[in-house]
């Protein structure tokens, strides 16, 4: 009988990539903004990786070692069985993310996820990469998530090649899915696309980096798909369909007044088709 290639025999281990406060482009985080992302952390991030119906390899948390006496003692709380923090001394290159993975994974190949601090996974996000996993140099993209406001408002958007990307690799030549950023991926490597129901959450806030909304209105009762605590705001069927109505003109001005967006998308997806998870 033949044995089955080395490549394809071994499992291949999945790493949840959270970079928290660590020190970028010479920016340090204040005491205000720590205060509001722990609390941001603990109602959405941390709590929808703990209810993921299958657990990831390992997650990796990345903080700034000059973090605050009371930041590590909150890490340490929260830390314990759940994820590993990481401290890292200043700003550092790529390559000290790769070394972290490589330590933290065994096997020929390695998969890592991007997931920011603010965030949310839906409960079976894990395990629904994880069945797509193959040993390949490509990304996995979930196409399909929300956003909900600092409101509680519930937005569904697609978008080919977003922030919870996730990056196979060989694992002696990992860079991981931060060596290049999630709009550029398609520049890397294929972007396979994974289709679905909304699969992760994008919160927006107003200490955000991404704080506009470009999804259209949907109704709350989507937020079963996640373990998190947060309060969206209801709404009734005539109400919901007059916001749709407004957001869809919306993305429409949005798509004429930027057709770039259209050309990206299309390369993106051009790049490799569409599959359903297993």
């Amino acid at each position: 009988m033949t044995e089955p290639h080395p490549d394809h025999a071994a499992p291949i281990d999945l790493l949840l990539l959270t970079r928290f406060n660590v020190k970028r482009r010479g920016r340090t985080a204040g005491d205000p903004w720590l205060r509001e992302r722990v609390r941001l952390f603990t109602r959405v991030c941390l709590p929808s990786v703990a209810g993921q119906s299958e657990p990831p390899t390992g997650w990796l948390v990345f903080f700034d070692s000059g973090s605050p006496g009371w930041l590590r003692e909150v890490v340490h709380e929260l830390g314990a069985g759940m994820f590993e923090p990481v401290w890292l001394p200043g700003e550092v290159p790529m390559s000290v993310y790769a070394e972290h993975v490589r330590r933290h994974s065994s096997g020929t190949w390695v998969a890592t996820t991007r997931l920011d601090n603010d965030d949310a996974l839906a409960r079976d996000f894990v395990a629904r990469t994880r069945a797509a996993l193959r040993p390949t140099a490509e990304f996995l993209n979930f196409a399909s998530g929300l956003q909900v406001t600092a409101e509680g408002a519930v937005h569904r958007l697609r978008d080919p090649s977003n922030a919870f990307l996730t990056r196979t690799e060989r694992r002696d030549e990992a860079t991981t899915v931060y060596a290049v950023r999630h709009p550029r991926a398609g520049e890397v490597a294929p972007v396979r696309q994974l289709e679905g129901p909304p699969m992760w959450i994008q919160h927006i806030h107003g200490d955000n980096l991404v704080n506009a909304v470009h999804g259209i209105r949907v109704s709350p009762t989507v937020l079963e798909r996640f373990d998190v605590r947060i309060d969206p705001r209801p709404i009734g069927p005539v109400a919901l369909l007059a916001a749709r109505v407004t957001d869809l003109a919306r993305v429409a001005r949005r798509l004429v007044l930027r057709p770039a967006r259209l050309r990206w998308a299309w390369r993106v997806l051009s790049s490799r088709r569409p599959s359903r998870p297993r």
